[in-house]
């Protein structure tokens, strides 16, 4: 009997490797891969299409995690997942629904990490989901914070020593 050491990948965009790459299920499955899978969609062009994409995400954890995959999510909007007619307001009605699910362990890709003109903390969607965000995480009972610390680029790199400081 050969005693495997869990492998805990802590940023997977699980519902997009079902769909492009089905395959790899099965594999993080036998190797006792533990896995959380944050928001990412391709191709929004609406809030009400970002809400369907929530839902069928956490639709499909709940199916893998039925099938026994070890896995769970963060809630959130990426910053390339932000639809032109997403208004700030909407954010926590999309989000705090999927706090409730178990298989859910906060909020996560919310756009704390970018510097985008259009949509890092400059400008206001960004604003919006860093500051609901955090107001929603304050709450006693709501789940963790995500935060992905990018190192690569310049202006990534700027953005997260102020919000690390938030913290």
């Amino acid at each position: 009997m050969t005693n495997k050491t869990p492998i805990i990948d802590s940023h997977v965009h699980l519902d997009l490797i079902e769909r492009h790459h089905p395959h790899r299920i099965q594999w993080l499955k036998e190797n006792g891969c533990r896995v959380v899978s944050w928001s990412y969609f391709e191709g929004i062009d609406s809030t009400s299409q970002l809400k369907e994409c929530l839902e069928s995400k956490a639709q499909c954890l709940g199916k893998l995690s039925a099938g026994g995959l070890a896995c769970h999510y963060l809630t959130g909007v990426h910053p390339r997942s932000i639809p032109p007619d997403l208004i700030p307001e909407q954010i926590e009605t999309l989000l705090k629904p999927h706090l409730a699910d178990p298989l859910c362990k906060g909020i996560g890709e919310i756009e704390l990490e970018t510097g985008g003109a259009a949509y890092g903390p400059g400008g206001r969607a960004g604003r919006t989901l860093i500051t609901d965000s955090f107001r929603m995480w304050t709450v006693p009972g709501f789940a963790p914070l995500g935060l992905v610390t990018k190192r690569a680029r310049v202006q990534e790199t700027a953005i997260t020593p102020p919000v690390l400081a938030l913290l």
